[in-house]
């Protein structure tokens, strides 16, 4: 579209590219935007008087969709939305579809419609501020709640959710609007992408104290209960709302516990269904993301308790469906506290994670493996294990046989696990330290060095890199330097750059070469030699390529020429 203006006796002509032009005089812009703007509004006459309003539809979106963000903001104020309203079946409770004379559509191309009304329904409410929203279309977007289309359901969501994060716009919701309970309807929909879109408007609306009083007035909590009883997985879907609001503060915490919720979720740990326990306790596990959600699980007794399911499950036969999500409550605990605490507080948890290491039938065996990675991450959780003695030493011997035998999955959790096991900060290595992690890779295996080399030489790319982040954990420690030393050929494989695949492989090689180099025993352990190509290599970067010079030569005659010398040499040497 092009327009012509006439200003200071001169015609302007602006097109619609110089709208967003900086440059453009004020007048000249904020009359396009009126005009584009205008242009919405006869299409939207159009879209309701066509009797095929697919075609009106695609100028309209086209229109839409180059309006900037002021154009939008006073087309979808003054225009007249009801068309595309009635095309999705959203106002007045309609839900069949209808409007615009489109009712005999076929289903596709009912979909196909409703889709596209969508899109440009969002993006023109997009451009309302929420104050406007509210008062324009919070009526209608309360019977976008009940129609029987996702996408529909998804847009009024969406837009709803934006006036409960604007803290001008949730007088809405406290005067005995039913807008809050029809949301929270919305949490058991068959459909996630609505579920967790209703969930997320909640937890926007809590982050205000007045949101936090309405979601837990008894209107709203009478609706809560009542959708948890729609199934095991929606039930969830509210405790892990619960959960997310009472880690938000100290006072969240409070509104829920007096609510309810949160003692009707510990609870359920005492289940009989064994899955049930397993997601309640993973569920729980997320009070701990905050000092004032790990003091009330201690406080109230929860983790002994979850404890206690430690301890029954020694001799339960369905302890695998349910041990996995108690170890990684004690994990995340663990994170937060520290291991000794933990260890010393509740030591059945040590002890099944230890078991359940060494057990190669247990399907937890790789959640096993991944908490000793968490444990093994401090220099305290290292000492922690390394009172376990021989126990712990077994465990090692596990994961030697693990990092070369078992599945592929199982043996990057295990080789991720020895990382956090064997590294060791510059701060924290002193004598007794060093030979604790020394006899730990010993451990490991007969050759400890040759078994991580030839990980480390395979195609596959995640074991492959694995294999070279163990390297780099201990490539700072004195006596891993020595055996890296003493390996015949490993030295020359640390600086070879055709054995490296990918990016990430040069990446990783680069960083174990680096660290050995800034280490102030490593010219001593490798030797002048091997150090300095240790330094070139560093020097160079990760993605050096070495050159190759070729000589080439022109002409038939000289190529003809130089054949012919090597077939008289080859004569005479006959």
């Amino acid at each position: 579209m092009i327009i012509y203006i006439c200003h200071g006796g001169r015609l302007k002509k602006i097109n619609r590219l110089t709208f967003h032009r900086p440059d453009v005089h004020p007048i000249y812009f904020r009359l396009c935007v009126v005009i584009m703007a205008a242009s919405i509004s006869v299409l939207m006459e159009e879209l309701a008087a066509a009797s095929d309003p697919m075609d009106s539809l695609q100028r309209l979106k086209t229109a839409v969709y180059c309006l900037s963000p002021s154009g939008l903001s006073v087309a979808a104020a003054h225009s007249n939305l009801q068309p595309l309203f009635a095309l999705v079946g959203s106002v007045d409770g309609v839900q069949d579809g209808g409007g615009g004379g489109g009712g005999g559509m076929e289903d596709g191309e009912e979909e196909e419609r409703v889709e596209m009304a969508c899109a440009v329904l969002e993006r023109l409410l997009g451009g309302l501020d929420p104050g406007k929203l509210a008062a324009l279309h919070l009526t209608t977007l309360q019977f976008g709640l009940a129609h029987p289309r996702s996408s529909v359901r998804l847009l009024a969501l969406k837009q709803i959710g934006r006036l409960m994060e604007c803290s001008k716009t949730t007088d809405v919701l406290r005067e005995g609007s039913s807008l809050l309970p029809q949301v929270i309807d919305c949490i058991g929909a068959e459909s996630l992408g609505i579920a967790k879109q209703a969930l997320q408007n909640i937890v926007c609306l809590i982050k205000s104290k007045e949101g936090l009083e309405v979601v837990f007035a008894p209107r709203q909590l009478k609706q809560l209960h009542s959708v948890m009883d729609t199934n095991d997985a929606v039930r969830y879907r509210v405790y892990e709302l619960v959960v997310r609001i009472a880690s938000s503060s100290p006072i969240a915490l409070g509104h829920c516990t007096r609510s309810g919720l949160v003692t009707q979720l510990v609870g359920e740990l005492t289940s009989d269904d064994v899955l049930v326990r397993a997601t309640c306790a993973e569920t729980i596990s997320g009070l701990l993301k905050s000092p004032h959600g790990r003091q009330f699980v201690l406080q109230q007794g929860v983790a002994e308790r979850i404890s206690g399911l430690l301890e029954s499950a020694l001799n339960d036969p369905f302890a695998d469906l349910y041990v996995p999500g108690l170890v990684k409550f004690f994990g995340k605990l663990v994170v937060a506290d520290g291991a000794q605490m933990v260890c010393e507080r509740f030591p059945i948890f040590l002890r099944t994670v230890l078991d359940t290491a060494t057990n190669h039938e247990a399907s937890s065996q790789a959640v096993a493996l991944d908490t000793l990675g968490v444990l093994g991450k401090t220099l305290e959780g290292k000492l922690v294990l390394h009172k376990e003695g021989e126990r712990f030493l077994s465990v090692l011997k596990v994961m030697g046989t693990i990092a070369v035998e078992a599945p592929t999955e199982k043996r990057i959790r295990c080789l991720d696990a020895m990382v956090s096991l064997l590294h060791l900060s510059e701060e924290e290595q002193n004598e007794d330290v060093l030979m604790m992690t020394e006899s730990w890779f010993s451990t490991l295996a007969n050759e400890p060095m040759i078994m991580l080399w030839k990980i480390s030489t395979q195609p596959f790319s995640d074991l492959h890199c694995t294999a070279l982040r163990v390297f780099t954990a201990i490539s700072d420690q004195p006596w891993a330097q020595r055996h890296m030393a003493n390996t015949p050929g490993f030295p020359e494989y640390l600086t070879d750059r055709s054995v490296e695949p990918d990016k990430m492989a040069k990446e990783l090689k680069f960083e174990l070469v680096s660290i050995i180099t800034a280490s102030r025993t490593a010219a001593n352990i490798f030797g002048s030699v091997t150090y300095q190509r240790l330094r070139v290599y560093m020097r160079e970067g990760p993605y050096y390529v070495q050159p190759v010079t070729q000589v080439a030569i022109e002409g038939s005659e000289v190529e003809a020429s130089w054949k012919s010398s090597r077939t008289n040499r080859r004569h005479h040497t006959t």
